[in-house]
């Protein structure tokens, strides 16, 4: 299992997709990352959840772990359009 960091991806005070301010981390798990970030554009916060591919992992295992990934994303979406109460999901990339 990864050592925890303050910052595991160096994202901190960087601009990702040209839209999103990265400040600062605020959750990690074994397979992810999330930060709370700025979009630029709206001037709005928002939360960025990174996928952490261990070392060592296949390309089979990759490509399942960013089809999950993928997967989780769109099903936040559907969600989030049924029930307010449910986190939007906005982009994936």
């Amino acid at each position: 299992m990864r050592e925890r960091h303050a910052d595991p991806l160096d994202l901190t005070g960087r601009v990702l997709a040209r839209k999103y301010c990265v400040v600062e981390r605020v959750a990690e798990r074994e397979l992810s990352v999330v930060y709370r970030a700025l979009h630029t554009m709206w001037e709005q916060p928002v939360a960025l959840k990174c996928l952490c591919v261990p070392e060592g992992t296949s390309r089979e295992e990759r490509d399942a772990l960013v089809d999950a990934f993928l997967l989780e994303g769109k099903l936040l979406a559907t969600l989030s359009a049924r029930c307010a109460s449910v986190a939007q999901a906005r982009d994936v990339g």
